[in-house]
């Protein structure tokens, strides 16, 4: 198959200034760069940022160059589990219902909160936790938070068991005013038990979640599983075949975004026997097939952590490297 015409890497000067630019003071009391951040139906950017003892939430209207006065979520005084694969999630409807979820450490009795708004963030109400079958104690949990309509569906990675190496994702959902929400169905099982989960809404409605899977021997690949409007999944197909075999969690998840012609594209990161690296690929047939996988960034700068964005007739591409001295974002 042929390259995409449609690849386009751009890269993004952002290293090296955010250390020189004067934070206001509640920003630096955050000290984790943990960032999450999702566009309203309005336009507004909205961000949620991990503080000490609570979570940050506020908004920008002129995508990104200034940001209102954060307000703060106050968490049970439960420790948060805070890491580029298990970052605090924000999401709003087309309503303008604001969500927020996270998740607190392995030590912390409940370990999944949402939180919701109704009037712009102004406030929120008191933090409840979605219903997780058999979760075992202790487990670490990687959510997934996706808009949809009058709701949020919240997607959640957990260990299958106390000390198995495998994973089961469960959704659950979200509505405005409904402090209890139903129970969370298990939607797949022999996941990685904490790479990040991805997904991005198909042309049809569908979600279409990308998962790191352990397959038959061991293999942690990745595989897609498409989940339809009425909350039906599909089959995992398999998205990468190269082979790695690991008995441990990479803790590094995919990326994925849909075009509006209907076409996936994929970053991931791999050590498999077949290749090692940051690459990326896409699919015209709903991940039936894909093309042949493209190295990018380097290999000896630790080049991972990417992600993907398609819009119109152009896809970028962000990831990160380390030159022994500085992490840059390419």
């Amino acid at each position: 198959m042929q390259r995409s015409k449609l690849l386009t890497v751009l890269p993004l000067v952002i290293a090296g200034s955010l250390a020189a630019r004067a934070l206001p003071a509640a920003q630096e009391e955050t000290g984790n760069p943990v960032v999450a951040a999702s566009f309203a139906p309005d336009g507004r950017l909205w961000r949620v940022r991990p503080g000490k003892h609570n979570l940050q939430v506020d908004y920008s209207t002129d995508l990104g160059a200034s940001f209102s006065s954060p307000v703060l979520i106050q968490p049970p005084r439960q420790r948060l589990q805070v890491d580029p694969e298990g970052a605090p999630q924000i999401a709003v409807d087309t309503g303008g219902t604001l969500y927020v979820a996270w998740n607190a450490d392995a030590r912390s009795a409940q370990q999944s909160f949402v939180v919701t708004s109704r009037d712009n963030g102004r406030t929120f109400s008191a933090p409840f936790s979605p219903e997780i079958p058999g979760t075992p104690t202790g487990a670490e949990l990687r959510p997934l938070l996706l808009a949809h309509g009058d709701r949020a569906d919240l997607y959640f990675l957990r260990p299958e068991a106390a000390g198995k190496r495998h994973g089961l994702l469960y959704r659950s959902v979200v509505a405005p005013g409904v402090a209890s929400p139903p129970a969370a169905a298990q939607i797949a099982g022999s996941t990685c038990e904490c790479c990040r989960l991805a997904a991005a809404r198909d042309t049809d409605g569908s979600v279409v979640l990308l998962s790191r899977m352990v397959f038959d021997g061991g293999i942690r690949d990745f595989g897609i599983i498409r989940v339809s409007p009425a909350g039906q999944p599909s089959p995992v197909l398999r998205a990468t075949d190269d082979d790695w075999q690991i008995d441990a969690c990479p803790e590094h998840g995919g990326a994925l975004s849909i075009a509006p012609d209907g076409r996936y594209h994929l970053t991931w990161f791999t050590q498999g026997r077949k290749r090692k690296g940051l690459f990326y690929a896409f699919s015209s047939d709903r991940g039936t097939t894909w093309s042949a996988p493209l190295r990018i960034g380097n290999e000896t700068a630790l080049a991972g952590h990417a992600d993907v964005l398609a819009l119109q007739d152009q896809v970028y591409l962000a990831w990160q490297q380390f030159d022994g001295t500085r992490t840059s974002v390419l």
